[in-house]
């Protein structure tokens, strides 16, 4: 309106140019830096998932020795989980690894809702606890055992406080 107007310019930049600075990005604490790493990593990997595991494995640990915060280690996680995907039985193997990091080192940095959801998906398949079998059947087959000790645990009880619902059932 009366020859008034707004001009917005952005820098662009072709992220494929930061293949000649890989190791540069591997040294930056910058989460750009990391962020443009794991994409890299992605492009180079499309169907070599051994190496993309590598390149995952080395990219998380690497989060902890740059001094992030449990939260920024989180967030930055997801992405890498995100574009560095696996299939699943390299999945599984990861966090396993993962887990078997975080205890060694005392540091965990993968929420436990993380984890959580992990063991759950891994299980999802294992553990099928119905609500129409009898609990004494449930807990003789070895079904819900685990389930049951973890309710144990945390509750106190070995029952939900739905009625019908029993330890391990989802």
């Amino acid at each position: 309106m009366f020859g008034s107007e707004v001009i917005y310019r952005f820098n662009t930049v072709k992220l494929l140019d930061y293949l000649k600075r890989l190791p540069e990005l591997e040294a930056s604490d910058n989460p750009f830096a990391i962020v443009t790493l794991a994409h890299l990593r992605a492009k180079q990997t499309k169907n070599r998932m051994d190496e993309r595991y590598q390149h995952r494995w080395y990219i998380t640990r690497s989060l902890l020795k740059h001094g992030f915060t449990h939260q920024q280690i989180t967030d930055l996680n997801k992405f890498i989980e995100w574009i560095l995907s696996l299939p699943p039985k390299d999945e599984n193997r990861f966090w396993k690894e993962l887990s078997n990091c975080e205890e060694s080192q005392k540091m965990p940095y993968i929420t436990n809702a993380e984890r959580a959801r992990n063991e759950m998906s891994v299980q999802k398949g294992k553990v099928k606890c119905m609500v129409e079998e009898p609990r004494a059947a449930r807990v003789a087959a070895g079904v819900c055992k685990m389930a049951e000790s973890d309710l144990v645990a945390k509750t106190g009880k070995k029952e939900c406080s739905r009625p019908g619902i029993y330890a391990g059932d989802g």
